[in-house]
């Protein structure tokens, strides 16, 4: 086997990487380590020189996160498979001492666990011997894990955790392509009266809205709120905690002003007080009556 060569690195690059190449074992290092070398030579010099400043910082992002996704996905199944590798080698040897007629006084301690803390004591020493090195490689290894976390946190969220509404998989969210992606009423009124593909059609509007000051001691306060049709919380299946939803008449222009607040707002304003549905909030300047209060988590 041809031992890995230590040729002198060409640029801060190569030298890094060089670096990181020690998270393999020294075995698979002497039989790849120098192929390894080269091919990251051709990923940088990939590049080009006629690159601008921007693209070449792009370039070496993606090199550089290539190198990451190869270090997690290589070596440490690598550096396994040379434990377990070390591991079977000292079991054997241990069989062989007790199939030793001249050696059966040899005492019955348990060579694996044995192995076990050689190596984490060797591990120990390599670490305190080059800190720099090892400090590089558990940086490189924590903002590898670490982004991965996040991006499946974000894949689980948005792709993986199903919608918090009843048959989240019957849900679809309709729009218009740029650039009329806002449906106006009397599209909506005509899009729920033809479409006959679809069980129930609901629409909402996102706003801001401004609730003044009821009370002793109590504050003005901005809220996120949705404008929605009266068949809005069906469609959803969204669970009421107290009172009820919008009817088909307080959806017409002109109707009675009336809201449905959520668990938290309900918290908040009215301190979970059960008489809250009737009472009237002042929301940008207007009287309007709570009609019904969502359950927690709604």
């Amino acid at each position: 086997m041809t031992e890995y060569r230590r040729t002198k690195p060409r640029d801060r690059s190569e030298r890094l990487y060089r670096a990181l190449l020690h998270a393999y074992p020294k075995d698979f290092r002497d039989e790849f380590g120098d192929a390894m070398v080269e091919f990251h030579r051709d990923r940088l010099s990939a590049l080009g020189p006629r690159l601008s400043a921007f693209e070449r910082i792009w370039g070496l992002a993606r090199v550089w996160t290539h190198v990451v996704a190869d270090l997690l996905r290589n070596a440490l199944p690598a550096r396994a498979e040379s434990i377990l590798r070390r591991i079977r080698k000292r079991a054997d040897e241990r069989t062989a001492l007790r199939e030793t007629p001249s050696l059966m006084h040899v005492t019955k301690e348990d060579f694996m666990l044995s192995s076990v803390i050689q190596d984490i004591r060797f591990a120990l020493r390599a670490m305190r011997r080059s800190p720099g090195f090892s400090f590089t490689v558990l940086a490189t290894l924590a903002l590898g894990i670490g982004a991965s976390v996040a991006t499946f946190s974000a894949v689980n969220g948005v792709l993986l955790k199903p919608l918090p509404f009843r048959d989240p998989a019957r849900l679809v969210r309709l729009q218009h392509l740029e650039p009329y992606q806002t449906v106006s009423e009397p599209e909506f009124v005509d899009y729920r009266r033809d479409a006959k593909s679809l069980g129930k059609l609901a629409a909402y509007n996102e706003a801001s809205a401004m609730i003044s000051a009821s009370g002793a001691g109590a504050e003005p306060e901005r809220i996120r709120v949705l404008q929605v049709t009266d068949d809005f919380f069906a469609t959803l299946g969204t669970t009421l905690l107290l009172g009820r939803t919008f009817t088909a008449e307080e959806e017409r222009r002109g109707g009675p002003p009336v809201v449905v607040i959520s668990h938290g707002f309900w918290m908040r304003r009215f301190a979970g007080d059960s008489a809250a549905v009737g009472k009237q909030i002042v929301m940008n300047n207007r009287p309007r009556t709570v009609v019904g209060v969502l359950a927690p988590g709604a």
